[in-house]
């Protein structure tokens, strides 16, 4: 119950933006408030349902296979193909440009908040999801699943409105 309300009282703390806290489901409570303590200032930009809905759903198809892709971009499916995530992040948003952030956990963090930590401190020892998760969005969502081999599969989907 405590982890809940900390959840709960992470993401309505997050900005502005965010109402209702219980949208968010308690994982992708834990990755917001793991990239907060990494940021420099108070997180920026406007939770999407929209985008969260996306990430949500490659999140789930990398649990589903284990892992984060099978490109060797790293990237499968982002763009260049017809309804890309791109393409569907933008038209969501009605933005002209799109990034993602793709993480896997190590398997051996016990606690949620510790998968969550470790996906964004991998996004943060890498110079372009570094990038990405520090700075400031129009829209973002974040979101993980937990693959069948104990290990958290993280996405990230950014839209801004400059390029």
């Amino acid at each position: 119950m405590h982890r809940l309300l900390f959840a709960l009282l992470a993401v309505s703390s997050f900005g502005n933006t965010l109402k209702p806290a219980t949208a968010l489901r308690l994982d992708e409570s834990a990755l917001i408030e793991a990239i907060k303590k990494q940021r420099a200032k108070s997180a920026d930009g406007s939770w999407s349902p929209a985008l969260c809905e996306l990430t949500r759903e490659w999140a789930k198809a990398m649990a589903s296979r284990y892992k984060v892709s099978t490109s060797p971009s790293g990237h499968d499916g982002w763009s260049g193909v017809p309804n890309s995530r791109s393409e569907r992040a933008l038209n969501a948003t009605q933005a002209a440009v799109a990034s993602e952030v793709l993480a896997s956990t190590y398997g051996f963090e016990k606690e949620l908040w510790e998968h969550a930590n470790s996906c964004v401190l991998g996004w943060l020892e890498s110079g372009s999801h570094r990038r990405e998760v520090m700075m400031k969005h129009d829209h973002f969502c974040f979101s993980m699943e937990k693959g069948g081999d104990g290990k958290y599969y993280c996405a990230g989907i950014f839209t801004d409105q400059r390029k």
